[in-house]
């Protein structure tokens, strides 16, 4: 995602980020919680406003919450997940 974000190539982006948060969701274990965000991720992936500038938060709180779980520490990843949802939020609102 980082080197597609370099190359600005939002559709491979696009596609790196759709598989970052499916492989969260899978592991959560939840399948209801996974179809109802896979049904909304296409409100966020289809942001074209600040494009770069999204995709480049976003990739930043990425590596913040796969660094949580990497380190076994399910509390930091709860608080980067709800700091990454909220943020995502107020922007897709905020475009809207």
């Amino acid at each position: 995602a980082d080197e597609a974000l370099e190359k600005k190539d939002s559709s491979s982006y696009s596609n790196y980020n759709q598989s970052f948060h499916y492989e969260i969701w899978t592991a959560a274990g939840n399948e209801k919680l996974k179809t109802m965000l896979s049904e909304m991720g296409t409100v966020f992936y289809g942001l074209k406003s600040t494009e770069e500038e999204y995709a480049r938060n976003s990739q930043e709180e990425h590596r913040q919450i796969l660094a949580a779980l990497e380190s076994g520490d399910p509390k930091q990843a709860g608080e980067k997940m709800v700091f990454h949802i909220i943020r995502s939020m107020n922007d897709v609102l905020t475009r809207y």
